[in-house]
């Protein structure tokens, strides 16, 4: 991750590594073995022609059948479409412009899309296992219109120039697929398949190793149509399976005057587009050679309203008429305007309310009574939070004015009852200023979209712009924020005490700091069995504060004491509140208090329903500092339980002390972020008596050369002994003992030394993979890159300095001999490998595994490769090193690396297997978390 970010933050691109000379592939773009998978065409084999100069029907024809057996197609002919000679003037201003000098394109690159216009390098550069070798102009042309002046100048009006002619160039060739299937010229047209259109502009820089990187990984497009216009360098690829269902890779080569055609997915699917699975999606691969460009126009399905294109059920269905329901700005209400009399498919849900059953006549919400003594409201409250998770809140009024809250749901039905036309003016997602306006936060990801809409205020942390809160409710929203968090100020401090706490604990958590208003509103519903309000859900914060009108809806899920679950009514209760527990305060009371599951559902009123709720969350000083607070209080499981997937990383995160630092107040358990599913259960360990090879280099240099070769390639691992002519004796020991001394530093000592960025070529951190892992490992590193850049060794921590800089110089010698002994052992020159300049790459990275409560739970290192050449290991006493062998009879286990005095321990990274066509094998290795 610090290396893709460094790269992302030089904002130049991969032509920013071209430009001063780079004269190998780095890392984080080689592909393993990237051109293996499929074998290129025989002689002769060609992607299809079809000609706009034929008669309609022949053209059609000819479309259709490309489309149907190869998903490609080469257009020609389409110059009354396009003016002669604008591609290639497009290709050289796109061309221009990538090779404009850095500073000039640093200043167009980022990944927002702000205005619809960006340049990057590959959109997925956080996500993919390898990048590309390609940077790229994105320009989003529809169904928003982009801020044009931000496209870049040199390149700005053929590329706008460019949208207009590829629409043009893309109706022709939809008309021609739809008449090919039998359908209306116009129908893609009319399903507003020519309104989505993103323009990406693609810059291949020369590569200094094409055979190890790729242009673009093999995909099929997400789209209806991809026209696509490409320079003459080449490198476009089809993989194309013939009737007799071979496939292979067929070279797409530029034709001069021609354009690619390629069919999308969304014109493919079935249950799309057009009936059937008439048209093919294919596969599609660039290989790099030198400079290669391609602007790609793409339309986009937005809606679909033609009676003779498939069932709304289907998934590209249902991804157009959520677009174009948001689109209207008006939300469920606009619906219910216009007289909606069945619900959208959209809104349904399959059997919503058949999961769990309805409580017995007489279950009840528990209440709580303000007016009551202190030490008894708590009492109420605790044992409602416990056994319950909500409450009823009643004779509050000395936090709330009289008759506030109907004010305040009166207000909010105001608005949403509005003009349609006023209501879409506040209409967004963006939270612009901390609010918006908007029908179901999840719409594009939920399954069945929810009946109802929201008024959502952000007052913390950062508080927000008030005065784009709606005229109609701002007074009332405004208010409420501050008449809420008096309640819950209170509340907090009833379910402090009813854990034997100081009632003001939470508080000084900061947990009145981060404040979001939801106001829900409910329209009529002309099936309310249909759907739902609000899907089953807890609540991921502290503390919940409702209320609600008469109409109700609202439903918890109740487990009794036999461990029956029904659902109860949260009935409207004249002058009360609804409390409930969210999940962080669950997890922080180390679950004396519960967070559970509530539901709104639909009714037959002919009222819509109005709530308003606040939730209450840590602010700006984080979870970490809500559990500081409670931790003398509660046992350290509390610490392992994070408020969320994200969160959780992160808090650990910003502790800066890593794995030591959850040890050093006596942590009990491996928190949950840390487990590993039966970490151990994949492998067997070797039998007794199995060890790891020794290559002794006091041996003649044959001899030795001969063990080191043996041991790569049955091993892939190896001892090296009297390697002292090389290390200064005891070295390996201070150098341990320096890295111990760090990490044993106070946590804040070692704070100040902690980050991600790899600044100055150096870093301390817990975890690289820490945000992607499925679960973290049980140490923390120092990580220093020595090559090919040389670091600010300043950077380095003080304690283990002179200690990490000396093992760089004596590793590399150590390498050096190592390199040459397997070189001579494959029969190569001794300094095949030096020459290859592979010892000029280094990252030293210095792991510390802190003692662990729970070894069983956890790992140091997960089974992995090395990524590399060769690796140069020193290891102290106290063991867990692991690599898995493969016998001559093919069984697999385990074998332990245990420490061996005076010995380093030599592996074989992938870029060594490589490098020698596998006659070395590369094996995968573990540390366990050794306690003590």
């Amino acid at each position: 991750m610090p290396i893709l970010i460094a790269f992302d933050e030089t904002r130049t691109g991969v032509r920013g590594l071209v430009e001063p000379g780079v004269s190998v592939v780095p890392d984080i773009f080689r592909h393993p073995d990237p051109y293996a998978s499929t074998q290129l065409a025989r002689h002769g084999v060609s992607i299809p022609v079809v000609d706009l100069s034929l008669p309609a029907p022949l053209a059609a024809a000819a479309a259709a059948g490309a489309g149907r057996d190869w998903g490609f197609f080469y257009l020609v002919n389409h110059h009354a479409l396009v003016p002669s000679g604008f591609t290639d003037r497009l290709l050289a201003a796109v061309r221009a412009f990538n090779e404009l000098p850095p500073t000039v394109r640093a200043a167009h690159y980022g990944r927002s899309v702000d205005g619809g216009v960006d340049y990057f390098s590959n959109f997925d550069l956080y996500r993919s296992g390898a990048a590309s070798w390609r940077d790229t102009i994105e320009v989003t042309f529809g169904p928003s219109r982009p801020d044009t002046e931000r496209i870049p100048a040199v390149c700005r009006s053929e590329i706008v120039g460019w949208d207009a002619h590829a629409t043009t160039v893309a109706r022709a060739v939809m008309a021609l697929l739809c008449e090919g299937l039998g359908l209306a010229a116009d129908a893609l047209e009319e399903a507003s398949c020519l309104e989505g259109k993103v323009m990406v502009c693609h810059y291949y820089p020369m590569c200094p190793e094409p055979e190890r990187t790729m242009g673009i990984v093999p995909h099929t497009d997400p789209v209806v149509l991809t026209i696509l216009a490409q320079d003459d360098v080449g490198g476009l690829q089809v993989k194309h399976t013939n009737k007799n269902g071979e496939s292979y890779w067929v070279d797409a080569k530029p034709v001069p005057g021609a354009l690619m055609i390629n069919v999308g997915d969304l014109l493919q699917s079935p249950n799309s587009l057009l009936a059937g699975n008439d048209f093919f999606s294919a596969d599609a691969v660039l290989g790099l050679h030198t400079v290669h460009v391609s602007p790609t126009p793409k339309d986009s399905i937005a809606t679909n309203p033609a009676a003779t294109m498939a069932s709304s059920a289907a998934a590209t269905d249902r991804a157009a008429l959520v677009k174009a329901f948001d689109e209207t700005r008006t939300g469920v209400r606009g619906l219910v305007e216009s007289g909606v009399s069945v619900v959208p498919d959209i809104f349904r849900h399959p059997d919503p309310y058949a999961s769990t059953p309805l409580a017995p006549p007489g279950v009840s919400i528990p209440v709580v009574d303000l007016s009551l003594p202190a030490p008894l409201a708590a009492e109420a409250a605790a044992g409602a939070a416990r056994d319950w998770g909500f409450f009823y809140l009643v004779n509050y009024h000395a936090l709330v004015p009289s008759g506030f809250t109907d004010r305040l749901l009166a207000a909010v039905r105001a608005f949403n009852e509005l003009p349609a036309a006023e209501r879409a003016a506040h209409y967004g997602r963006s939270v612009d200023g901390g609010v918006n306006y908007f029908s179901n936060v999840d719409l594009y990801r939920s399954g069945a979209a929810s009946w109802r809409d929201t008024i959502q205020v952000m007052f913390g942390p950062s508080r927000a712009d008030e005065e784009r809160i709606p005229a109609a409710c701002r007074a009332e929203i405004v208010g409420w924020d501050a008449h809420a968090t008096a309640v819950a100020r209170a509340v907090m401090a009833l379910l402090c005490e009813g854990l034997g706490l100081r009632g003001e604990t939470l508080e000084e958590a900061s947990c009145l700091e981060g404040k979001v208003t939801v106001c829900h509103y409910y329209p009529v519903c002309p099936e309310p069995e249909r759907t739902m309000g609000i899907v089953p859900h807890t609540d991921p914060g502290v503390l919940t504060i409702l209320a609600q009108d008469g109409v109700g809806g609202l439903q918890v899920k109740h487990t009794n004491e036999d461990g029956e679950s029904y659902w109860v009514d949260a009935k409207p209760v004249p002058g009360a509140l609804v409390i409930n527990v969210g999940d962080l305060l669950q997890m922080m009371s180390n679950d004396n208090y519960k967070s559970v599951e509530h539901r709104v559902v639909m009714n037959s009123h002919e009222e819509a329903r109005v709530s308003s709720a606040i939730f209450y969350n840590p602010g700006k000083r984080g979870i970490l500092l809500c559990l500081s607070f409670w931790g003398p209080s509660l046992n350290e499981t509390l610490r392992a339980k994070l408020s969320s997937s994200t969160s959780k990383y992160k808090a650990f995160d910003e502790t800066r002390t890593g794995v030591r630092g959850l040890v050093e107040p006596g942590v009990s358990v491996v928190p949950d972020i840390f487990r590993h599913p039966d970490p151990y259960a994949s492998t067997q360990l070797a039998r007794h008596g199995v060890s790891i090879p020794v290559v002794d280099l006091s041996l003649p240099a044959p001899l030795a050369a001969a063990a080191a070769a043996g041991a790569g390639r049955d091993w892939g691992f190896f001892y090296l002994v009297n390697h002292h002519a090389l290390v200064p004796s005891g070295f390996t020991d201070r150098l341990l003992a320096a890295v111990r001394a760090f990490n044993e530093l106070p946590p804040t000592v070692r704070a100040a030394h902690y980050g991600r960025s790899v600044d100055g070529g150096v870093d301390y951190f817990s975890n690289f993979d820490l945000y992607r892992s499925g679960a973290a490992s049980w140490r923390d590193t120092i990580e220093v890159t020595f090559g090919p850049s040389r670091p600010d060794t300043e950077r380095i921590p003080a304690v283990c300095r002179s200690e990490i800089v000396g093992w760089d110089a004596h590793a590399t010698t150590v390498a050096r001999a190592v390199m040459a002994l397997l070189c001579e052992g494959l029969g190569l020159a001794a300094d095949a490998l030096e020459e290859a300049s592979c010892l000029e790459g280094k990252v030293m990275v210095c792991h510390y595994y802190p003692m662990c409560p729970e070894p069983e739970r956890t790992m140091g290192i997960v089974p992995h490769t090395d990524p590399v050449v060769l690796t140069i290991l020193a290891q102290d006493d106290v063991g867990g090193l692991q690599v898995k062998h493969t016998n001559k009879n093919g069984e697999s286990y385990w074998v332990d690396a245990k420490p061996v005095p005076g010995a380093l321990m030599i592996n074989v990274g992938d870029l060594l297997q490589v490098k020698f066509i596998q006659l070395v094998p590369k094996l995968p290795n573990s540390v366990r978390r050794p306690y003590g």
